[in-house]
């Protein structure tokens, strides 16, 4: 049993520099874009960041994916969380609570849904999605989400030459 992937050793700098890569992007979107009171919407970044960094040349990485992913996350999270807080929504199901974990649910599948027929398939968003029905968010949350994943994608794309495929 091996404790440290193969590739490892022949790639060391590789595996630091692109996780270092990583860890300052996303200093840098926390502390231009102030998001520390909505950590749990931009969480997702750091998700993201593992698919650009750690596999940057996959499809996964492309712009399409994450970027229009997210996309599909923040509208279908802010519709969902909209809907959610219609008192007819709320009064058929009783309590907030109950509206609130429907409707976050409901964001989750609806948001896969149209990232797979849209290909525009990125796992972490499906996440944002949830986010934005379960935490307060406001404007300035649409676009630090927005602008942050933009921003890492053109790390990503800028580097990509640089970058190797870590797994």
């Amino acid at each position: 049993m091996r404790l440290f992937d193969k590739k490892f050793r022949n790639n060391t700098s590789s595996y630091i520099l692109q996780s270092l890569l990583a860890t300052i992007a996303i200093i840098i979107i926390m502390r231009l874009l102030d998001v520390l009171t909505q950590t749990t919407i931009v969480a997702s970044m750091g998700a993201s960041s593992f698919t650009l960094f750690a596999m940057p040349h996959s499809d996964n990485a492309s712009p399409r994916r994450v970027i229009g992913g997210t996309l599909v996350g923040v509208i279908v999270g802010c519709a969902c969380w909209y809907v959610s807080q219609q008192p007819e929504v709320i009064k058929i199901l009783l309590s907030n609570r109950n509206s609130a974990v429907l409707a976050a649910a409901v964001a989750v599948g609806l948001a896969i849904f149209i990232m797979v027929i849209t290909d525009t398939e990125h796992p972490p968003a499906a996440g944002v999605a949830m986010g934005f029905v379960l935490n307060p968010w406001n404007q300035q949350t649409v676009w630090v989400v927005i602008l942050g994943i933009t921003f890492l994608s053109l790390i990503n794309r800028g580097l990509k030459n640089k970058l190797k495929d870590l797994i």
